[in-house]
């Protein structure tokens, strides 16, 4: 257990850290190939093992790949009026869920980079890929609010980005997917662990306390900072 609490520690320090130092290389990534090394080269040489994705089930991908169209699938006829309301309910119910956490996830990440992201493009784009997934009898995905940030944090704010994402997503996916067995629980706890503390505004907890101090002392702090408790 001591082990894979050191794994976790070492994921979170290069997750949090190696982008104030360089942008060269992806942290999460590096976080990764540390963690095996260190798991591979010295934990597991010491009989000191730790869980690996593997052991949770892992990833596992069935060929050939099939679609809606296939004789497997029983779709129900287009013509009949309880099927489109069906579909139309479900369908809406998915559509607004999506679009609203898409929507926040630009929001978070406009905001993080004071800047405007191409929302409309980021919807017609999110509309296509879904109408895709969905003829390759896959689920249908939305903007999410963690990857974003994390993607953000790490300096991964252009097309190109986000296009090598969903290219390595597909090849790891499709053909690399045992290499994903082996990577150590460790490692993506982690990267966990520091992309939710990336989301902490930390000056916001400094202010919760702030706001106790009597007047006369806190008008002595940084605007920041001068918060009344009734505003907290």
């Amino acid at each position: 257990f001591g082990v894979y609490l050191g794994e976790v520690f070492l994921a979170f320090i290069v997750t949090m850290f190696v982008p104030k130092l360089t942008t060269f290389f992806p942290a999460t990534i590096m976080a990764m190939l540390v963690v095996v090394a260190v798991e591979y080269g010295l934990a597991r040489q010491f009989g000191a093992d730790t869980p690996l994705l593997g052991d949770y089930g892992g990833v596992e991908v069935k060929y050939p790949w099939t679609t809606v169209l296939d004789s497997e699938y029983a779709l129900p006829s287009l013509a009949s009026w309880e099927t489109w309301k069906i579909v139309t309910g479900y369908g809406s119910a998915l559509f607004a869920t999506q679009f609203i956490e898409t929507a926040i996830a630009l929001n978070v990440v406009n905001r993080l980079d004071e800047s405007d992201g191409p929302g409309f493009l980021v919807l017609f784009g999110q509309g296509l890929s879904n109408i895709l997934i969905g003829f390759m009898g896959g689920m249908g995905s939305s903007g999410v609010v963690s990857m974003s940030v994390l993607a953000d944090r790490t300096f991964g704010t252009t097309c190109l980005s986000t296009f090598m994402t969903g290219a390595m997503l597909f090849i790891f996916m499709a053909w690399g997917y045992p290499i994903i067995n082996y990577i150590p629980l460790s490692a993506i706890s982690g990267i966990s662990i520091a992309m939710a503390c990336s989301f902490i505004q930390w000056r916001s907890l400094v202010a919760v306390f702030t706001a106790f101090l009597p007047n006369n002392q806190r008008l002595l702090l940084p605007p920041q900072f001068n918060v009344d408790g009734l505003d907290v």
